[in-house]
């Protein structure tokens, strides 16, 4: 079904933040690494955090970049979705 709505309503509709959070347990050079090149293959405007959970202090510690940004599509989030060890959250902002 195709939509039509007005720019100022899409525009506010359009995800401009893309949240991962990685639990500290689960984090591996190889989780890193392919969450780099999925970033970087995917080049765009959405901004990125990365929060790195650490469940039995209860502690979450945010890294924002300032330099890498994403196109948040399909691809990408359903590439994020075959990774047990990553979760990931839309923002509109």
């Amino acid at each position: 079904m195709i939509e039509v709505m007005q720019m100022d309503e899409a525009k506010e509709r359009i995800p401009k933040e893309l949240s991962i959070t990685l639990n500290l347990r689960e984090i591996s050079r190889t989780v890193v690494s392919e969450l780099g090149k999925l970033i970087s293959d995917n080049p765009g405007n959405s901004s990125i955090t990365i929060n790195v959970l650490h469940e039995p202090e209860r502690l979450s510690l945010p890294l924002r970049s300032n330099k890498m940004k994403v196109e948040i599509n399909n691809d990408l989030l359903g590439a994020l979705k075959e990774y047990d060890a990553i979760s990931y959250q839309l923002k509109s902002k």
